[in-house]
C-alpha cells in the first residue's frame, strides 16, 4: 500500500459506498480508505459490499458498534478468504490483546493515536514502545495513524502543527518498524446548525496545509516515503443521524463542494409562507455549475452529476440526500487526489 497516499475516512454508509465505487480507476490506484462501521449490519452484507472495492485495499474500524473485537475479527477473516484486502484498525486502549486475536488473520494492522496527547490515557512514549515491543518477532506491519482529530480555526492548526512535529521528531523518524505514518484531520464542522437557510459557507481546509507543512520540513526526509495524507472528507455528519420523527419539516437541503484551500457549504431555503422550496438542490447545483469554482464535468462522476442535476440531464433529478452524499465524497477524493499528485510530483 505505500504507494496509495491518500487515506479518506469513511462513514460506511450507502452514499459512501456508491462514491467509493464511482471513482476512477487512477483515482481508485492512489487511495487506501479508513471504513468506519456505523451500523450494525449482518455481517455478510458488510462482507459482499467491502468486496465490491475490488481492487482498493482499506482498512476497517469498528469500534463505533463494538466494544470487542469480534465484528472486526469476523470481517477481516471472511474479507481475506474472499480475497478483499481488508486491515484491521486498533486503539492503544485495547493493545496488546485485540492485537493478538488480529493477527491470526492479518499481516497488516493500523494504530489509531490521537494528537495531542490524551491527558488520562497512555504517554505517547508508552504508546509506541509497547507497539514496537510486541511487534518484535512477529510477521506483521504496523501502520500509525496520528489523528489530530477537528482542526476549528487558524490558531489550533497552528497548535496541532507544532504537536505533530514533537510527535514525529520524538517517537517516529527514529524508529524503523512502522509502516506508513498517516496524518489525519478535518477542519469540517460536526454540525451546520449556525448556517442560516439561503446562506453559503466557505471554511478553510488546513488539513492540506498541515501536511504540506510536515512533507517539506527536511527534519522528516527519512519518513517522507511513509507519509501519508488523510482526512475526513465532507460527509462524517450527515443528517442520516437526525431523528425525522420529531421535524415537521425535512431538514433543509446542504449541498457541500470541496474548492482549492476551502470547503464550500451551500445551503438550501423554503418560502417561509408556502413553505415551498426556493432553493433546492437543483438550484445549488446550477449555482454550482455556473461559479468559478466549478472544477468542469469531466473532473469527477460527482461533477458529472452536478451538471445534470443542475438541468435535468438523462432524466436525472435534483437527487436526495444519500445522492448528494456520494456527490460530495466522489468530487472531494478527486481533489484531493490531484491535490497530492501534484504535491508529490513536484
Amino acid at each position: 500500500m505505500n504507494e496509495r497516499k491518500y487515506v479518506p475516512v469513511l462513514k460506511w454508509k450507502a452514499g459512501e459506498k456508491a462514491a467509493l465505487e464511482r471513482l476512477t480507476v487512477d483515482q481508485k490506484s492512489f487511495i487506501c480508505p479508513l471504513i468506519e462501521v456505523y451500523d450494525l449490519e449482518d455481517e455478510a452484507t458488510i462482507i459482499r459490499d467491502l468486496a465490491r472495492l475490488k481492487e482498493v485495499p482499506c482498512y476497517l474500524d469498528t469500534s463505533y458498534v463494538e466494544d470487542d473485537v469480534s465484528l472486526l475479527a469476523t470481517l477481516i477473516r471472511e474479507s481475506r478468504t474472499n480475497g478483499t484486502v481488508v486491515s484491521p484498525v486498533l486503539y492503544p486502549h485495547n493493545f496488546p490483546q485485540d492485537a493478538d486475536v488480529l493477527l491470526q488473520f492479518s499481516d497488516r494492522i493500523l494504530f489509531r493515536v490521537t494528537v495531542p496527547e490524551d491527558i488520562d490515557g497512555e504517554s505517547y512514549e508508552s504508546i509506541f514502545k509497547s507497539i514496537s515491543n510486541w511487534m518484535s518477532g512477529k510477521n506483521v506491519l504496523v501502520d500509525v495513524m496520528l489523528d489530530l482529530c477537528y482542526i476549528k480555526d487558524r490558531n489550533t492548526a497552528n497548535l496541532m502543527l507544532s504537536d505533530l512535529r514533537n510527535v514525529l521528531s520524538k517517537y517516529i523518524v527514529s524508529n524503523n518498524d512502522f509502516g506508513n505514518i498517516i496524518v489525519a484531520s478535518t477542519c469540517f464542522p460536526e454540525t451546520l446548525e449556525n448556517l442560516a437557510a439561503g446562506e453559503d459557507l466557505f471554511i478553510n481546509r488546513y488539513e492540506m496545509k498541515i501536511f504540506k507543512k510536515i512533507y517539506d520540513d527536511d527534519q522528516f526526509d527519512v519518513i517522507k516515503e511513509r507519509l501519508i495524507f488523510s482526512d475526513y472528507g465532507v460527509t462524517r455528519f450527515t443528517e442520516t443521524e437526525l431523528d425525522f420523527s420529531r421535524i415537521k419539516y425535512a431538514p433543509l437541503p446542504k449541498v457541500r463542494y470541496t474548492i482549492h484551500e476551502k470547503y464550500w457549504i451551500l445551503k438550501g431555503k423554503r418560502n417561509n409562507v408556502t413553505k415551498q422550496s426556493i432553493r433546492s438542490y437543483s438550484t445549488m447545483a446550477r449555482e454550482i455549475f455556473e461559479s468559478e469554482n466549478y472544477y468542469g464535468e469531466t473532473f469527477s462522476f460527482g461533477d458529472q452529476e452536478i451538471k445534470e442535476r443542475a438541468f435535468s440531464i438523462n432524466g436525472k433529478g435534483p437527487g436526495n440526500h444519500t445522492n448528494w452524499v456520494t456527490i460530495a465524497a466522489n468530487h472531494h477524493i478527486a481533489v484531493v487526489v490531484e491535490e497530492l499528485s501534484n504535491l508529490l510530483d513536484a
